[in-house]
């Protein structure tokens, strides 16, 4: 009886342990460039809150103070970064399926080393909220159905506004997002509006601004601090105007830790139920 339990337990152990291996195998984190490997992300749309802290008189103007203080933080370095999906717009023919877009501050491009073909990049107008035409470059992929000088339309932030092209990136680049290696070939970048006109402050474009400025406060961190000591630092920044605290994500270097360590688990119980399946061939058959 010894035996049968130990041969079904140890299978049972060797079976749970592979499964198990090849499901954690699966989420492997992708290969990281080393000068990046300890970025982290500061995150929070407050979309829970988002209709009370709407309602707040000087809401967009905090969340510009915040920013200025994410920027001017000599503690670390911030990279405004939100990959997303937008709508295209097709007139008669409808809206066409979400395409990948990037909207990043004027501090992306020379961050992550992303080039374009023809060495055109966002100047600093690109930035200023304009409600007319909004600078576009594309992804190498996206050669295949768009040109230089293409007018697209687009929803930005729920409004409809038009893009134009440009440049294009260099082929085979990435950004890193969330721990993670993103190939941009496919996407569309945005730039975000880091300035708004004194008189545009009626409520439509004024509720575009929080939106907007709630993204822009989501980005990379770059430091040498340990993430506790960022998230007090930036939860002391939130914590002046009563908003809530943000998240911090994993660095690639400590989802890999933890992927390793997960893999090291599954690996013992295999091995346990290797150990066990020999001990339990080697029982002696009880004799009748």
């Amino acid at each position: 009886m010894k035996k049968i339990f130990c041969l079904i337990f140890s299978l049972s152990l060797i079976f749970i342990g592979t499964i198990l291996l090849t499901i954690i195998g699966k989420d492997k984190p992708r290969s990281v460039p080393e000068e990046y490997q300890n970025l982290i992300h500061a995150v929070n749309d407050f979309d829970e809150e988002l209709s009370e802290i709407s309602k707040r008189e000087n809401i967009a103007e905090s969340l510009m103070d915040i920013n200025k203080k994410l920027h001017g933080s000599s503690e670390f370095r911030f990279i405004e970064l939100d990959l997303t999906e937008i709508y295209t717009y097709a007139g008669k023919k409808g809206d066409q399926p979400k395409i990948n877009a990037a909207y990043c501050g004027d501090n992306v491009f020379s961050f992550f080393d992303l080039k374009t073909e023809n060495d055109i990049y966002f100047s600093k107008e690109d930035y200023v909220f304009n409600e007319n035409t909004v600078p576009l470059i594309l992804g190498n992929d996206m050669k295949n159905k768009y040109s230089i000088g293409d007018t697209i339309k687009f929803y930005r932030q729920g409004y409809l506004v038009s893009g134009k092209v440009i440049d294009f990136l260099c082929s085979d680049q990435n950004v890193i997002y969330f721990d993670n290696a993103v190939n941009v070939d496919d996407y569309f970048f945005i730039p975000f509006s880091l300035e708004y006109p004194d008189q545009k402050y009626d409520r439509d474009i004024k509720e575009y601004q929080i939106r907007t400025m709630l993204k822009r406060n989501n980005g990379v961190i770059v430091s040498d601090l340990k993430k506790d000591k960022i998230q007090q630092l930036i939860n002391g920044f939130t914590g002046f105007y009563g908003l809530p605290d943000y998240i911090l994500s994993a660095s690639y270097t400590e989802k890999r830790m933890y992927y390793l360590i997960y893999c090291l688990i599954e690996f013992m119980i295999i091995v346990i139920g290797i150990v066990v399946l020999i001990v339990g061939i080697r029982l002696p058959q009880k004799s009748k």
